[in-house]
């Protein structure tokens, strides 16, 4: 660390402060150590068996094979005022700017962690989640991954995954005593799994299976998940892409593949025009094949609601941003 000086990208030094200012800078097993004289840099090279000292003026450039460790670096002063200042956040694929006394560290701080946010799935089983929910997680995606993946390929992971059958109930009395179908309990539960494996992404599909008390209650958690306190108690909130499959997962496909109107089908009309494509229902594969070819859906429908949800929640995580708050339809 230094006081008083900077070292600036063109390997020159630039005196900010009086003689007797010391920088210490280490390269792997290497260090140097430079000392402010009157006219000169002092240079100590430890390690390396360098015979003598090296003098270095001080408006002059670094060149010496000696002085590798502050060729093309840069030493910073931080201010604490300018630390605190506020500062835009950094959308993801871009430089990590830092000014010369710490302007911007918020927003390089908050960019490092958004790099690779943790995500949590939750799906009926394999057509949706792959092989994810599994003890071990497998490796295989199911289709919630692969849509996610089409929408933001990179800056996030895949840190955790229940099956539906697997979620361990949430059963707080609030929760008991207004919830009118069980899957009240089990988003509940998804939302306690993600937030105890530290994600910060939530993403589900439950199949509509033409219930509406399930479609109702699914919509009504969410829209009211801030009240039962989980972002007090893990001290960040969770982002929740969650929705309803009409009327179950195959309408999704039949979707992607561009039948209209499938969410007012019923399962045995989209088990019928499941059956008259070469997609093998018992087989994730071809899902996920679908998934990852096909045209996104926009407009109206659970899958394009859900997608354009998914879209919005990534860019709020991933590139800083706030968009409007749209409708949420389940």
């Amino acid at each position: 660390m230094a006081r008083g000086s900077s070292i600036e990208t063109n390997d020159s030094i630039y005196p900010r402060g009086v003689a007797g200012t010391e920088i210490t800078i280490g390269w792997g097993a290497a260090q140097i150590k430079l000392r402010q004289e009157a006219e000169r840099w002092e240079l100590r090279r430890e390690n390396i068996g360098l015979r003598t000292d090296y003098a270095h003026l001080l408006d002059a450039p670094f060149k010496n094979e000696h002085v590798t460790p502050v060729q093309g670096a840069r030493l910073i002063r931080w201010d604490p005022d300018a630390i605190r200042r506020p500062c835009e956040l950094i959308p993801e694929g871009r430089s990590l700017p830092v000014g010369e006394k710490g302007d911007g560290i918020p927003a390089v701080y908050e960019a490092i962690l958004s790099r690779d946010r943790r995500a949590f799935l939750g799906g009926e089983g394999n057509n949706d989640i792959g092989s994810r929910w599994q003890r071990p997680m497998g490796d295989q995606p199911g289709v919630v991954e692969t849509l996610l993946r089409r929408l933001r390929p990179s800056g996030w992971h895949v840190a955790g995954a229940r099956s539906w059958q697997s979620i361990r109930k949430y059963q707080a009395g609030a929760a008991r005593q207004r919830a009118r179908h069980a899957d009240a309990h089990n988003v509940l539960g998804l939302v306690l799994h993600a937030y105890e494996d530290a994600c910060e992404m939530l993403a589900f599909v439950r199949d509509g299976d033409d219930d509406v008390v399930r479609e109702q209650e699914v919509a009504r958690v969410l829209n009211e998940i801030v009240s039962y306190g989980f972002s007090d108690a893990y001290r960040y909130e969770l982002a929740i892409v969650g929705g309803i499959a009409k009327p179950k997962l195959e309408g999704w496909i039949l979707c992607m593949r561009g039948v209209r109107g499938t969410d007012a089908m019923t399962r045995a009309r989209v088990d019928r025009e499941l059956a008259t494509t070469d997609v093998d229902p018992k087989s994730t594969t071809p899902y996920v094949e679908i998934a990852q070819a096909c045209a996104l859906p926009s407009g109206v429908g659970s899958l394009p609601e859900w997608l354009e949800l998914a879209r919005a929640t990534f860019h709020r995580l991933l590139d800083g941003a706030i968009p409007p708050a749209a409708p949420q339809r389940i």
